[in-house]
């Protein structure tokens, strides 16, 4: 693909790209202003003349805007990467949510466990916000703004971080395998039966107790489960040691939320 270079209509900065951008619009790396990249790109500016060097024609070297352009693609890609892999793997867990949880990990695979992860992490926490807006409207805020509801949002994630920050302390206590990314993944699967449960009340209505009381003991089983299955299966932790090492992450995590909970609540004002 053909390199060209052009000048900057705004600070005269020097840039090569290739010929996928002419027309567009884009940002100039050294002066952030917005500009169409000229058909012509051998047509304006010092530093322009293919055959002139920049410290010929008095030009800083020139910036590449094809590079930064493949970072934004490629960070948009990941993206694209991520939410498919956590799409396939909840399909996996919708069906079988304690067995499958191996199953759906393998299909993601190490190198993208982490996205995943993070993906159901902020999803549950989201459905968790949902959930607290719908029941705490007109008892702590009249109505839900956007900044209450982001309020709601940096609350509910706490408990995901801080499931993860435990659960990676007792892989290394039990000295089980894996990395971060396994144990986002475990910890995000394996909150989304309660944060499902709590957005689904809101519909059900507080009203049927009852029902939302089963429901509430089978998403926390599954819930334990899951996680249980992720120490042993995933994190590569024994038996033995992910019998005794769960209740222990749970009560740590749950520790160290009411910590964070505490500090939050000093600041955030609903």
């Amino acid at each position: 693909m053909t390199t060209n270079k052009f000048a900057c209509p705004h600070c005269s900065q020097s840039i090569s790209t290739d010929e996928s951008v002419h027309g567009q619009t884009v940002q100039c790396p050294a002066c952030n202003k917005e500009f169409v990249v000229p058909t012509d790109a051998l047509e304006r500016g010092p530093g322009s003349d293919p055959q002139q060097s920049p410290q010929d024609s008095g030009a800083t070297a020139p910036i590449s805007l094809a590079g930064n352009r493949s970072k934004e693609n490629q960070a948009v890609e990941n993206a694209k990467v991520a939410s498919r892999d956590a799409w396939g793997a909840f399909k996996l867990l919708a069906v079988n949510p304690v067995a499958g949880m191996p199953s759906a990990f393998e299909r993601v695979g190490v190198s993208r466990a982490l996205g995943v992860g993070i993906i159901f992490g902020v999803v549950s926490a989201v459905l968790i916000s949902f959930a607290a807006s719908s029941m705490f409207e007109g008892v702590f805020f009249e109505k839900t703004t956007v900044k209450i509801f982001f309020n709601l949002f940096v609350i509910s994630i706490v408990p995901f971080v801080s499931l993860t920050a435990a659960t990676m302390m007792a892989r290394a206590v039990c000295k089980g395998e894996g990395s971060l990314g396994h144990a986002c993944f475990v910890v995000g699967a394996s909150l989304l039966p309660v944060s499902i449960l709590l957005f689904l009340a809101r519909f059900i209505g507080l009203g049927n107790s009852e029902v939302i009381g089963v429901l509430t003991l089978a998403a926390a089983c599954h819930t334990l489960l899951m996680l249980f299955i992720g120490l042993t299966r995933i994190l590569k932790i024994s038996e033995r040691g992910a019998s005794i090492a769960l209740p222990v992450l749970l009560i740590v995590a749950a520790w160290v939320s009411k910590i964070v909970y505490t500090a939050l609540f000093e600041n955030i004002v609903l």
